[in-house]
């Protein structure tokens, strides 16, 4: 994502170095899709909006700062509920779900843009 901001923080003053065993805490993170992004390109022309896989793109590459170990096995439940445009700054809220799940929003300009839940699996032979 070499072409946008990410400012992730915990609560508390937490640091996102540490590998935890799983996701016991809540994290917020900024993006912004620049307006030259490749994927705004046809989508679409005149009204461009940020695709709804660049925003899971975000909430999976903030799930793998804070735990390199873990990846996304699956979506259990995505929901797209308003436009998110380019430029506009958006933040991912990941919180603890059910054993082995985790729930994500995503806000932008005071609205819920998309929110979901992902099953998470640690990563085998490493």
């Amino acid at each position: 994502h070499p072409n946008h901001h990410r400012r992730a923080h915990a609560p508390g003053g937490k640091g996102l170095t540490g590998r935890t065993a799983g996701l016991n805490f809540d994290v917020r993170s900024d993006f912004a899709i620049p307006p030259d992004h490749p994927c705004l390109e046809g989508h679409f022309p005149g009204n461009p909006i940020v695709p709804g896989v660049v925003i899971l793109d975000e909430v999976a590459a903030l799930l793998e700062q804070i735990q390199p170990e873990h990846r996304i096995a699956r979506v259990v439940q995505a929901k797209f509920l308003s436009i998110l445009r380019p430029g506009e700054v958006c933040e991912i809220r990941l919180s603890p779900g059910k054993v082995g799940s985790m729930n994500f929003e995503c806000h932008a300009g005071g609205r819920l843009i998309a929110s979901g839940a992902l099953v998470v699996n640690p990563e085998r032979g490493e």
